[in-house]
């Protein structure tokens, strides 16, 4: 069902979950200016002096900014991200100040740099590499052949365990 709502609110290549939706509307409601603690903590039905708005709240530099400006009536232009770190692992863009995924299933780290692009291609590659391989075995006849004989003997050796239970009693 989220799968359907997803592709209907045009969200791709991302998991959504149950527990994800939670998290973000924690994250969400953390960062309104008006919303305090003890109001989040209500809300998403936690008890009070609980910790547990740490682990599902994640709010990154930019997010602070705005609300510490926000409470003193003052804005920044709202402008979209010209340049964002690509996890290597989840391809979800995060902010140019993130050091770990800001994504809650991902969470990993961010590495900047050549080594962010030279890892996503080492593991776009290995990913084309892993189903160009798969069909190569796939097409191999001799695999075929050898998946053939493999199950004779399998065959063969269930056949033998059941006359050997037949005819001893086991």
């Amino acid at each position: 069902m989220l799968k359907k709502l997803a592709a209907k609110c045009n969200i791709e290549n991302k998991r959504i979950t149950l527990y994800s939706l939670r998290k973000g509307r924690a994250t969400e409601l953390a960062s309104a200016p008006r919303v305090t603690r003890s109001i989040l903590h209500t809300v998403m039905g936690w008890e009070e002096g609980s910790t547990i708005s740490r682990s599902y709240v994640k709010i990154n530099d930019e997010t602070v900014r705005e609300v510490i400006l926000a409470s003193n009536g003052l804005e920044l232009p709202k402008h979209e991200i010209e340049s964002f770190i690509e996890c290597a692992y989840c391809e979800a863009k995060n902010s140019p100040s993130a050091l770990y995924c800001e994504r809650a299933e991902c969470g990993k780290p961010l590495l900047l740099g050549n080594a962010q692009k030279e890892l996503q291609n080492l593991l776009k590659q290995l990913r084309g590499g892993r189903k160009a391989l798969m069909q190569q075995i796939l097409d191999d006849p001799e695999f075929e052949k050898e998946m053939l004989r493999r199950m004779e003997e399998r065959k063969a050796e269930q056949q033998l365990a059941k006359n050997i239970v037949e005819t001893t009693g086991f």
